[in-house]
């Protein structure tokens, strides 16, 4: 893979890869979200965890609701996280259904209310987490917040899976000691290893 990325920081990186998600077609989007649907619902981890969470799609965003769908339709626990702006902080909700249990949030994205029940964190198995870019290290730039990489530590026995369009891959990701990489990179094409590229155990 060509490094197009050498000299690029993380918000020349996240700028550039935002517009090219948003230049994506509504079609290549739909199909392209199926095919990553289908990957993930294919996983060990999907489908040996009774506790699912993922998150609502926003800006053009890989179609996640097609996989807090099938996870609903599968009779597992479907978990959204809510965001506490003054705290900095994601609260891991239980739905139980995907239009009722959401309105939007701080940022506008589609969230649990705040009197549904909250999961503990160990009880989750397999954690969607979002961003913007990523490598096959499981290296990723987010939207800035830092809310996952806050969070992701509390999930001791979740999978850590990234749903990405694979124009959001690029060769290298420049990160710090504070951001947490993930276990897959899951596109359109296919299942990233990310553990096995870092030559983790």
């Amino acid at each position: 893979m060509f490094d197009w990325t050498f000299g690029f920081g993380k918000r020349a990186l996240r700028n550039e890869i935002l517009t090219r998600r948003l230049m994506l077609s509504r079609e290549a989007n739909a199909e392209y979200s199926r095919r990553i649907a289908e990957h993930v619902a294919g996983m060990p981890a999907f489908i040996d965890s009774s506790t699912i969470m993922a998150y609502w799609p926003f800006r053009n965003e890989v179609d996640t609701s097609l996989l807090v769908r099938a996870a609903l339709a599968s009779g597992k626990r479907v978990v959204l996280p809510r965001t506490i702006k003054q705290e900095r902080r994601l609260a891991p909700h239980i739905i139980s259904d995907a239009e009722r249990d959401l309105r939007p949030g701080a940022y506008g994205i589609m969230e649990p209310l705040p009197d549904l029940p909250e999961a503990k964190p160990e009880e989750i198995g397999l954690v969607i987490v979002p961003g913007l870019v990523f490598d096959r290290a499981g290296n990723r730039i987010g939207y800035g917040g830092g809310y996952y990489d806050r969070f992701l530590p509390q999930l001791t026995r979740a999978a850590k899976v990234a749903v990405a369009f694979s124009l959001q891959i690029v060769a290298r990701v420049p990160f710090d000691e504070r951001d947490r990489p993930v276990d897959y990179v899951v596109t359109e094409d296919e299942v990233i290893d990310c553990r096995a590229e870092r030559g983790a155990p």
